[in-house]
């Protein structure tokens, strides 16, 4: 029997809530706050919704939303994440193939990417793309006894290393640094998603060389409240970054002066390894760093991305990028 994909409307958010409740969670978040999927699937066009609805007899059988670059600055390129896929109880067929056939063939993304899935799902993703893990980075402050992590390392080689760079904490961006990684980021792209982020309050760690900033990160401060102890999360970056760069006592410094237990980022290097060189250590596996806060648990997660199609080279995936830094709780 014929399916037609289509992207729901506006007209449709109520019609997918009650999708979402009863073929995937009740308590959902999308099932009791319209301003996340407002702001995540519909923060430009008034009109439509970035989820694609199959339909069968008028009737909807699937959803997949679609994290679109574009939905924070419209001018640019047709970069996409897929987020989450929903099938209904009552229907039998797949419909991973059929979504990812109206993709290419009406939508043709010149970046087709998903992160954090299942293994069940994973099994299919390798056979449409490329499967791998984020890496976990962090910087440890030293000054405090672990409550959050377990087993993280100083990197007492790095505490000699003299940089160039400076740095300042600031809630604006008043520069945008040209970006050597793709996918392709505008000072409006991260006002809109980030700076002006109803659910998060981000920061921007600026760091500069001869007075002119270089490069940046995107920040949120964690605060588990039964442990009284924050972290900060890099959720994304922009610039350019040289071999010779050494980020490790400025961050250092940073996190001890405001009680932090450390500093990490989740990310995929396509090329070189830039977190690293940076003064960052690599999470091993015997080293705890949580994932999730919302609520907050303590274990690790092996966060996975796959790429379907990819025209660039240079290539840097954060968790940022996509929809693993959607807020579960409000």
């Amino acid at each position: 029997m014929t399916s037609n994909i289509r992207f729901l409307s506006n007209k449709d958010l109520k019609k997918f809530q009650n999708f979402v409740s009863t073929n995937w969670n009740k308590k959902h978040i999308f099932t009791k706050n319209k301003r996340v999927i407002s702001f995540f699937y519909n923060n430009k066009n008034k009109k439509k919704l970035n989820i694609l609805g199959m339909f069968q007899k008028n009737i909807l059988v699937g959803v997949l939303g679609l994290i679109t670059y574009r939905n924070w600055d419209i001018k640019l390129n047709n970069d996409i994440f897929m987020a989450f896929m929903v099938k209904s109880n009552k229907f039998k067929e797949d419909i991973t193939f059929r979504f990812f056939n109206t993709i290419n063939k009406k939508i043709k993304p010149d970046l087709l990417a998903v992160s954090g899935f299942n293994s069940k799902i994973e099994l299919i993703y390798k056979r449409l793309g490329h499967v791998c893990s984020f890496s976990h980075f962090y910087i440890l402050n030293p000054k405090l006894k672990p409550k959050i992590s377990s087993k993280l390392l100083s990197k007492k080689n790095q505490l000699d290393k003299k940089t160039n760079l400076t740095l300042k904490v600031s809630k604006k961006i008043t520069y945008l640094p040209p970006n050597q990684y793709y996918p392709k980021k505008s000072l409006s792209y991260f006002k809109n998603k980030y700076l002006q982020n109803p659910f998060y309050k981000y920061f921007v760690i600026n760091f500069y060389e001869k007075k002119k900033i270089v490069f940046f990160f995107i920040c949120k401060k964690v605060y588990v409240k039964n442990l009284n102890r924050g972290i900060y999360r890099i959720i994304d970056l922009c610039g350019k970054i040289k071999k010779d760069y050494n980020l490790y006592n400025l961050l250092s410094n940073l996190i001890i002066k405001d009680g932090v237990e450390y500093i990490d980022c989740r990310c995929v290097e396509y090329n070189n390894k830039i977190i690293h060189n940076l003064g960052f250590n690599k999470k091993k596996r015997n080293q705890l760093i949580p994932e999730y806060f919302e609520p907050f648990v303590k274990k690790n997660i092996d966060l996975k991305l796959c790429i379907f199609k990819n025209k660039y080279k240079n290539l840097l995936i954060f968790k940022g990028d996509g929809d693993q830094d959607r807020p579960s709780i409000i």
